[in-house]
């Protein structure tokens, strides 16, 4: 009897852990559901942190555009309405 309760104790992963050296410790289900829901929350904001560059991105360039167009039609043919300062 009590060789077949060591039997079944030893093929378990606690015991297993208890007794080798570099063992990996049981999987705690409340943990690994939390880790999970904690890189899918991280993974989750990273997109959304990613859109709302892009999107200001967007509005910079699209804002940028407008003047540019602007000081166009006011300017003429050659009139060099964008300087570069060739000394820098």
């Amino acid at each position: 009897m009590l060789r077949v309760l060591l039997a079944k104790l030893n093929k378990t992963k606690v015991f297993n852990f208890v007794l080798k050296k570099n063992a990996q410790p049981p999987p705690i289900p409340r943990l690994q559901n939390w880790l999970i829901d904690l890189k899918a929350n991280i993974k989750s904001t990273q997109i959304k942190a990613a859109l709302a560059v892009n999107s200001s991105l967007i509005q910079l360039y699209w804002e940028l555009e407008e003047h540019i167009v602007e000081k166009q039609e006011r300017t003429k043919w050659g009139s060099g309405f964008i300087e570069v300062d060739r000394g820098a």
